[in-house]
């Protein structure tokens, strides 16, 4: 059996499942994106804090009504700032959000043109907002502080208990770990990739990985 050397080993380790932390909008926002190299997953660096995977809670203040974007998107206000989240896949995530409801949401930090955003690998809308003041006050006890304090946002009432959406596996998840074990030093060929890959719409899956940035061509037919 082939023993892993410690740069491996310390790879494997980089590529597996980052948890995802419950933080306030504004740090996201107002923190340093960080674009990494090979498998260390990109994050946003806020006060000595990374955050590869944000676990959010805020109300839907704005959603798209257009067509003409090649992605859906939604803004998020927790009360310390907002955040877009963009849908570019399963444009249906955003289909049935509506402008005041609470959502919960877990994703990873992406940077377009200067903002940082956030894909959603998770959305679940929260039917009471008392959850809103109960994420609020679990976050005020954390020790990483942010800017000018936290205004209220309003959310409709109806009568649902928060759900725990941190240990879904997604489509993106999975997709990476076949990347992983067909890799050996030179990338994976793309046509192996999807003949390996038993997620279905597969190859739209791996166009939308790529542009988002979550991997890369290192040259033509190869990731």
């Amino acid at each position: 059996m082939k023993m892993e050397s410690a740069p491996e080993l310390q790879e494997r380790k980089n590529i597996e499942r980052q948890t995802a932390v419950k933080v306030w909008v504004q740090q996201i926002t107002k923190g340093q994106y960080v674009a990494t190299s090979g498998w260390e997953p990109n994050y946003v660096l806020f006060r000595d804090r990374k955050i590869t995977r944000a676990n959010i809670m805020g109300v839907v203040v704005q959603k798209s009504n257009s067509n003409v974007l090649n992605y859906d998107y939604i803004i998020i206000d927790d009360g310390s700032d907002k955040v877009m989240v963009r849908v570019f896949e399963d444009r249906q995530l955003l289909l049935d959000m509506r402008v005041g409801e609470l959502v919960n949401i877990v994703g990873k930090p992406r940077e377009y043109a200067n903002e940082i955003y956030l894909v959603p690998e998770i959305i679940r809308k929260i039917d009471n907002p008392l959850w809103l003041e109960v994420r609020k006050r679990e976050l005020e006890r954390m020790p990483t502080p942010i800017e000018n304090g936290v205004k209220e946002v309003l959310a409709e009432e109806t009568p649902n208990e928060e759900e725990d959406v941190d240990d879904v596996i997604t489509p993106g998840d999975k997709f990476l770990e076949v990347i992983r074990k067909l890799d050996h030093g030179e990338g994976v060929d793309v046509e192996e990739l999807l003949a390996n890959t038993h997620e279905e719409h597969a190859e739209k899956l791996l166009q939308n990985m790529l542009l988002r940035g979550d991997i890369f061509e290192i040259k033509p037919g190869r990731i």
